[in-house]
């Protein structure tokens, strides 16, 4: 057995062990320093260990004898091989290091697909920004959403979300389009409340294929077949956290799961993101909190660039003109014609109320192909 599969099976007896989380299996490894070496040390050298109390030893003891968890680790390895799932456990070189530097990172990663190498480095070293939001998304907020994840994924930066309908699903769609292009410096990545090998939401199997057929990743910590459950979603925020070296929301209510993700962000000293929205939308109440709480305010895939220093490629579609929905195209034209009108001058020519005009000014600035001056004008921006 080479040192790898002895590192394996070691902490898949250690994740096996009744009662032991990913923070005691942290504090055990950094104690003896490997999941190998856990499994040598006796009950004496186990007492040593601050936080590892009888019943705990006892339950380790147990499962080093216990020929169920030698035949489940058994199956787990046959079913990975199987269905071409890598199984990487933290101690071995693939296992990303910007996810061993949160408080309590995962023992084991299942992967399909192959993980970018953006998020493989150290947190000083990721390129790569998580994009969460609500599941009952806006159009407005599908559209922002799928248009970062995009340009985002031109300037070579991974994406990473949760694969859930609504933010989750824009964003992978987004990064998706930009791959297909040929936009290969960077990819996508779902992490999972649940198996990769059971997709969930199952509306999402094209989705899924699309993101492993342009590079990218499924991801979870949950053994092959397990089901979809409402507890394993916190658990799933961390690793998306983990994986990404800042948190964007775009869309999401005060009781959203993705405030979960961007307060584990926020925790782990990464950088907070959020997309202002309408005062006195439900899904912009959680945005718009964070915003007050200090989060990054982004009107632009330009704004997450320049707070990380990341300078985007020179050529390809990052800056060019992308085509327009009909209503923002409409908007977009009066804006070249009038030069730089106030709000009131596109009420006035449009007929449209503020609250209708301002998504659309929004999208447009977001696009890049209109910007709001000092004056509260809006000028069209030259491609």
């Amino acid at each position: 057995m080479t040192d790898d599969q002895q590192l394996l099976v070691s902490m898949l007896q250690l994740v096996r062990t009744p009662g032991l989380g990913a923070r005691k299996i942290k504090l055990l490894c950094k104690h003896f320093g490997s999941a190998i070496r856990v499994q040598e040390a006796d009950a004496v050298a186990l007492e040593q260990v601050e936080g590892i109390g009888p019943t705990l030893i006892a339950a380790l003891l147990k499962t080093r004898r216990d020929d169920s968890v030698s035949r489940w680790i058994e199956q787990v390895q046959h079913q990975a091989e199987d269905q071409d799932v890598r199984v990487i456990v933290n101690g071995q070189e693939d296992y990303p290091t910007c996810l061993q530097q949160i408080f309590d990172p995962p023992p084991v990663l299942y992967v399909r697909g192959v993980l970018p190498k953006t998020v493989q480095g150290g947190l000083e070293h990721n390129r790569a920004v998580a994009i969460v939001g609500t599941r009952n998304a806006s159009d407005y907020g599908r559209d922002i959403g799928g248009h970062l994840a995009e340009t985002l994924t031109e300037a070579a930066v991974s994406v990473v979300s949760g694969l859930a309908l609504g933010i989750d699903g824009a964003a992978h769609r987004g990064a998706v389009r930009a791959l297909r292009a040929g936009k290969r410096e960077a990819a996508t990545v779902a992490v999972l409340g649940c198996g990769v090998d059971v997709i969930y939401p199952h509306k999402h199997e094209r989705l899924s294929r699309d993101i492993l057929e342009t590079g990218g990743a499924i991801v979870s910590e949950y053994s092959l077949g397990t089901r979809p459950d409402r507890k394993n979603f916190p658990g799933r925020n961390r690793i998306i956290n983990g994986l990404s070296a800042g948190t964007l929301v775009v869309e999401a209510d005060v009781k959203s799961g993705a405030l979960i993700t961007a307060e584990y962000a926020a925790q782990e000293g990464r950088t907070v993101f959020a997309i202002p929205g309408r005062v006195g939308d439900t899904r912009s109440a959680g945005t718009l909190e964070l915003i007050k709480q200090g989060a990054l305010l982004v009107t632009a895939a330009q704004d997450i660039l320049d707070a990380f220093h990341w300078h985007a490629p020179a050529q390809g579609s990052l800056f060019a003109a992308p085509e327009l929905p009909e209503s923002e195209q409409r908007l977009l034209t009066i804006i070249q014609d009038k030069g730089e009108p106030l709000l009131d001058d596109l009420m006035s020519v449009t007929g449209m109320p503020a609250h209708e005009l301002l998504p659309l000014l929004t999208l447009l600035e977001l696009k890049g192909m209109v910007r709001t001056l000092a004056t509260g004008r809006y000028a069209a921006v030259r491609h």
